[in-house]
């Protein structure tokens, strides 16, 4: 996109050109400020585009892989485990509480 405005724009440099002699006395100044501030302002709202875009599509993948996703039980914990097993490892200490268990 860029290449091609540039080769767009390239068609308004003998206007510009006509501008900075004859409107300004020679003075490239008030030329150069416009060509920058227009290349600024392209430059941000490219940069947005391409920020927004890439938080959504980063996002849509999040989610998918969320929905894609399988359930599953956290290791160490038995399928047919009593209600009164959850929590019973408070400290950490897996060979203590194994043998509360039993």
């Amino acid at each position: 996109m860029i290449i091609c405005l540039a080769g767009l724009l390239n068609f308004a440099q003998s206007g510009l050109d006509a501008a900075t002699h004859l409107t300004f006395h020679g003075n490239p100044i008030p030329v150069n400020v416009t060509l920058l501030s227009a290349a600024l302002l392209v430059g941000i709202v490219l940069v947005g585009f391409i920020a927004r875009k890439s938080h959504k599509i980063q996002r849509e993948n999040i989610e998918e892989e969320a929905e894609s996703a399988r359930e599953s039980l956290m290791p160490g914990v038995n399928g047919g485990a009593r209600v009164a097993d959850y929590g019973s490892m408070a400290n950490g200490d897996e060979e203590e509480n194994r043998g509360r268990r039993q």
